[in-house]
């Protein structure tokens, strides 16, 4: 059932584009390889995921780079279904283990849903299961959120919270590279939500991250360092000054901005110069101030005004310009463009150490880079004609050119570490 559903969606794929370039590869290997890739996705360790490399590298290698994205997509897709509210479910990150709840339709949809992300909030950390469920479904009834939709709380900030580390990690935000710092969080949750999407038949394409307080605070840390993945962003009631160096990266994230004029807790001040600077990039934000209104006093209510609006959209998973400034490599890549060795004595936002741009015209594609040692091109039949040569030129001068091969490895590897079933079936690896 869960490989019939997943090879109709992914046939759903091309249907308007061009039909994708086919190899010798038949049936019943390309049902051995997404099993492989299905594996390989949810292995535990390294050496498991070398072990099932080892068995399906030949026929991978037979692919094409258009195979390859479809296949890693399918295997990317989650089937399990637990209906209604589910609590404590696990996950491994940073060495640790960290919990999720989410809530799920009691009847299952035959198409992939959306999921809606809640970072999660420390006044909830003493909460029981049956509190926490209320809260999330308090969201789902202001949101008017009647429709077929996951929705998805953390508990990183509970436990940080709980244990007495969550300032250590976050105030303030410049530290030594290695001490925790506002990365370390957001990678975290970055691996809770990709958990989910392995798990569940969530819509990769329609992720979107929602938050009041301390929650839209980290609402609009990971639309900034995560900005490929969502399809919108709704911080609410939230200081911006953790952020306001990073508006190129949410550029091409639809914001959904909600704050009380009179808020005695973040000041409505900052929500309006983040908006502005945002607008004035170019950025879309749909910004709705509450005249009077509180922290959460005629705020949190208007989360049914903008819920419906935000439903409506899909990422675009495939811009032909990217730019993002880089504050740590626990996160360097943001659609097709990765930096990797950023060079950086600590963890500054106030100052990020990296900074890529890139734009694609026709078959040129040219990018800048500072920071760090190498940038990363990820190719597509999405971004560009992997069947004639690509030109990449970096910070002014020709670095490659050539027709892409497929790295299913390389393709399979990105899907993993982003936890995100859209991924590149080519790349190029580029030295400053």
């Amino acid at each position: 059932m869960r490989r019939l559903m997943a090879t109709v969606i992914a046939g759903l794929i091309w249907v308007g584009g061009t039909a994708p370039a086919l190899s010798d590869v038949t049936a019943s290997e390309r049902s051995r390889i997404e099993k492989a890739f299905h594996a390989y996705l949810r292995a535990e360790d390294d050496a498991a995921r070398e072990k099932v490399w080892a068995g399906i590298k030949k026929l991978a290698d037979k692919l094409s780079i258009e195979e390859t994205e479809e296949l890693v997509r399918t295997s990317a897709l989650g089937d399990d279904w637990d209906r209604g509210y589910t609590d404590e479910i696990e996950v491994e990150s940073a060495g640790e283990t960290w919990s999720y709840s989410i809530i799920l339709p009691r009847r299952r949809p035959k198409a992939l849903i959306p999921l809606v992300v809640d970072v999660g909030h420390g006044s909830w950390k003493d909460a029981d299961a049956k509190k926490r469920e209320e809260g999330m479904r308090t969201w789902l009834r202001a949101a008017h959120a009647d429709q077929d939709i996951a929705y998805l709380r953390t508990r990183v900030i509970d436990k940080l919270s709980l244990d007495g580390r969550y300032d250590a990690w976050t105030i303030p935000p410049r530290r030594a590279f290695d001490r925790p710092n506002l990365d370390t969080l957001g990678r975290i949750v970055l691996d809770v939500i990709g958990h989910a999407c392995r798990r569940y038949p969530i819509d990769p394409d329609r992720v979107h991250i929602q938050g009041i307080s301390q929650t839209g605070y980290w609402t609009w840390w990971l639309a900034q360092m995560a900005p490929d993945r969502w399809a919108s962003a709704a911080p609410v009631g939230s200081v911006t000054m953790h952020v306001r160096k990073m508006v190129p990266n949410v550029l091409g994230v639809p914001l959904f901005v909600l704050h009380g004029t009179d808020d005695p807790t973040c000041p409505f001040g900052q929500a309006r110069g983040m908006v502005d600077d945002v607008q004035a990039a170019g950025g879309s934000v749909d910004f709705r101030p509450t005249e009077g209104g509180g922290h959460m006093d005629g705020v949190f209510v208007r989360f049914g005004e903008i819920w419906p609006e935000m439903a409506k959209l899909t990422r675009t998973a495939y811009p032909k310009r990217v730019e993002r400034k880089i504050t740590s490599a626990l996160r360097p890549g943001a659609y097709w463009l990765q930096a990797d060795g950023i060079e950086a004595a600590e963890f500054n936002p106030w100052g990020p150490p990296c900074h890529v741009k890139a734009n694609i015209e026709g078959q040129e594609i040219r990018v800048s880079a500072e920071g760090c040692k190498r940038v990363i091109v990820f190719l597509s039949p999405k971004l560009v004609d992997v069947t004639k040569p690509v030109s990449i030129h970096l910070n002014g001068k020709s670095a490659w050119s050539g027709i892409p091969t497929p790295e299913p490895r390389q393709a399979l590897d990105l899907a993993r570490t982003r936890g995100d079933a859209v991924t590149y079936g080519a790349c190029v690896s580029l030295e400053l």
